[in-house]
């Protein structure tokens, strides 16, 4: 929705409020529920994933909304790069229980299934 914001020039706060206010929502639910249904391992990447997407959802919304700020400004680079390492903490939580993830080192499931992935 930001960049409809963007493009068409809209001005509308929807998104500028409501992406972050999702973020938040998703991160308090992780945080709560992340303790007894998650491993630790499981639950410190899920927080370091939405600890970056609060910040960078945060940043690129208030560029979209702001007049003097442009999609080339610091503050939207940072944004990209806080979105990036949330992407990259995802994976890694991901790819922990794939088989594949054993060319990196030993993969965990996190089922408690009795695999050997």
């Amino acid at each position: 929705m930001d960049w409809i914001n963007y493009f068409h020039q809209t001005g509308s706060l929807c998104p500028a409020i409501g992406k972050p206010v999702i973020t938040l929502l998703a991160m308090i639910l992780v945080l709560n529920t992340g303790k007894y249904a998650l491993g630790s391992q499981d639950w410190w990447l899920l927080f370091a994933a939405f600890a970056c997407m609060l910040p960078a959802d945060i940043l690129m919304s208030v560029v979209v909304v702001s007049p003097s700020l442009s999609v080339g400004s610091s503050v939207f680079m940072i944004g990209g790069a806080l979105s990036i390492m949330a992407h990259i903490f995802l994976i890694i939580r991901i790819s922990r229980g794939c088989r594949i993830s054993r060319v990196f080192g030993k993969g965990t499931c996190s089922r408690n299934c009795g695999c050997r992935s």
